[in-house]
Protein backbone atom coordinates (compact mmCIF):
# COMPACT_ATOMS: atom_id res chain seq x y z
CA UNK A 1 0.00 0.00 0.00
CA UNK A 2 1.28 3.46 -0.93
CA UNK A 3 1.20 6.44 1.42
CA UNK A 4 0.99 8.81 -1.51
CA UNK A 5 0.49 12.10 0.33
CA UNK A 6 4.27 12.21 0.88
CA UNK A 7 4.87 11.81 -2.87
CA UNK A 8 3.19 15.08 -3.90
CA UNK A 9 5.17 18.32 -3.74
CA UNK A 10 2.73 21.25 -3.40
CA UNK A 11 5.49 23.76 -4.20
CA UNK A 12 6.10 22.28 -7.66
CA UNK A 13 2.77 20.51 -8.25
CA UNK A 14 4.66 17.32 -9.06
CA UNK A 15 3.69 13.84 -7.85
CA UNK A 16 6.43 11.18 -7.95
CA UNK A 17 5.63 7.50 -7.54
CA UNK A 18 7.42 6.30 -4.40
CA UNK A 19 9.55 3.20 -4.02
CA UNK A 20 7.29 0.14 -4.14
CA UNK A 21 4.39 2.27 -5.39
CA UNK A 22 4.05 0.79 -8.90
CA UNK A 23 0.40 0.55 -9.92
CA UNK A 24 -2.65 2.31 -11.33
CA UNK A 25 -3.21 5.89 -10.14
CA UNK A 26 -6.26 8.13 -10.43
CA UNK A 27 -5.69 11.89 -10.64
CA UNK A 28 -8.44 14.48 -10.44
CA UNK A 29 -8.70 18.20 -9.89
CA UNK A 30 -11.47 20.78 -9.93
CA UNK A 31 -11.34 24.40 -11.10
CA UNK A 32 -13.52 27.43 -10.35
CA UNK A 33 -12.94 30.60 -12.38
CA UNK A 34 -13.49 34.09 -10.94
CA UNK A 35 -15.59 36.65 -12.79
CA UNK A 36 -13.65 38.23 -15.66
CA UNK A 37 -10.93 35.58 -15.60
CA UNK A 38 -9.80 32.63 -17.72
CA UNK A 39 -7.88 29.53 -16.66
CA UNK A 40 -6.52 26.39 -18.29
CA UNK A 41 -4.55 23.53 -16.81
CA UNK A 42 -3.30 20.04 -17.65
CA UNK A 43 -2.48 16.94 -15.70
CA UNK A 44 0.64 15.46 -17.29
CA UNK A 45 2.37 12.11 -16.95
CA UNK A 46 6.02 12.19 -18.01
CA UNK A 47 5.30 15.24 -20.17
CA UNK A 48 2.29 13.70 -21.94
CA UNK A 49 -1.11 15.30 -21.33
CA UNK A 50 -3.44 13.01 -19.38
CA UNK A 51 -6.31 15.54 -19.36
CA UNK A 52 -7.01 19.24 -19.92
CA UNK A 53 -9.58 21.55 -18.38
CA UNK A 54 -10.36 25.19 -19.02
CA UNK A 55 -12.78 27.78 -17.76
CA UNK A 56 -13.71 31.20 -19.14
CA UNK A 57 -15.71 33.61 -17.03
CA UNK A 58 -15.12 36.65 -19.25
CA UNK A 59 -18.69 36.90 -20.55
CA UNK A 60 -20.60 35.47 -17.61
CA UNK A 61 -22.66 37.39 -15.12
CA UNK A 62 -21.19 38.21 -11.71
CA UNK A 63 -23.09 35.36 -10.04
CA UNK A 64 -21.92 32.73 -12.58
CA UNK A 65 -18.94 30.59 -11.66
CA UNK A 66 -17.69 28.40 -14.53
CA UNK A 67 -16.28 25.11 -13.36
CA UNK A 68 -14.04 22.50 -14.93
CA UNK A 69 -12.93 19.03 -13.88
CA UNK A 70 -9.90 17.14 -15.14
CA UNK A 71 -9.52 13.43 -14.27
CA UNK A 72 -7.48 10.53 -15.60
CA UNK A 73 -6.05 7.12 -14.82
CA UNK A 74 -2.44 6.13 -15.47
CA UNK A 75 -0.30 3.01 -14.97
CA UNK A 76 2.84 4.28 -13.24
CA UNK A 77 6.10 2.87 -11.95
CA UNK A 78 8.56 4.06 -9.32
CA UNK A 79 10.02 7.46 -10.20
CA UNK A 80 7.29 8.46 -12.70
Amino acid sequence: MCICSFSYNPSTGIFTVPSGGDGVYYFSTYLLVRHGEQAQFNIRVNGDILCTAEGDNGNSGPSDTPQATCSGIAQLTEGN
